[in-house]
């Protein structure tokens, strides 16, 4: 079982709450936001965002990123087969390093309690997100198809995966590099 709340350097990783139904359901319905993730539907409203919020109540691995306010979600959730990385920031929150910090303590967390690996990926053309996943180690395998609901269609998704042994190597390496 993953911590309740985790902390980095610059940011708090927090349980959600029932009240954070209306900034998730305001951030995840601008476009620039939307576009990049595969699951909400279209339009997204409050009600999706509680909808999904009772979904995963009392589920760990599911993080609120504060920094100065909210900026993003983070989660280790069941993908089809195994654990999936997930997360998305609020538009005016890219490019501070805020996901790569959050994406280290929830990554370093899970594989200090779990065996599997993780999974992840991105959209074509979100370099942001394969930057991201790439600086926490993961690594290419095949593409893979997911109906976007931004779309409203099947997207190309670069599917990434994650080992215990590569995370190690990964974080040595940058120890040392530092």
């Amino acid at each position: 079982m993953l911590p309740a709340t985790l902390r980095t350097a610059r940011l708090n990783l927090r349980p959600l709450v029932a009240e954070d139904a209306d900034w998730i359901a305001r951030e995840i319905a601008r476009p620039e936001v939307h576009q990049m993730l595969t699951t909400p539907p279209r339009p997204y409203r409050k009600v999706d965002a509680e909808v999904w919020l009772g979904m995963v109540d009392g589920k760990d691995g599911v993080y609120m990123i504060v920094a100065d306010g909210p900026v993003g979600i983070i989660d280790v959730g069941r993908g089809v087969l195994e654990r999936e990385l997930g997360y998305w920031l609020r538009h005016d929150a890219w490019g501070r390093g805020y996901m790569t910090e959050a994406g280290r303590a929830v990554v370093s967390s899970w594989f200090a309690v779990a065996k599997g690996d993780l999974v992840s990926g991105h959209l074509n053309g979100n370099a942001g997100s394969a930057g991201v996943l790439t600086k926490l180690g993961f690594v290419y395998e095949a593409a893979v198809m997911r109906h976007s609901g931004f779309w409203g269609r099947e997207v190309e998704v670069q599917r990434m995966r994650l080992t215990k042994a590569h995370w190690l190597e990964h974080t040595r390496a940058g120890a040392q590099a530092n």
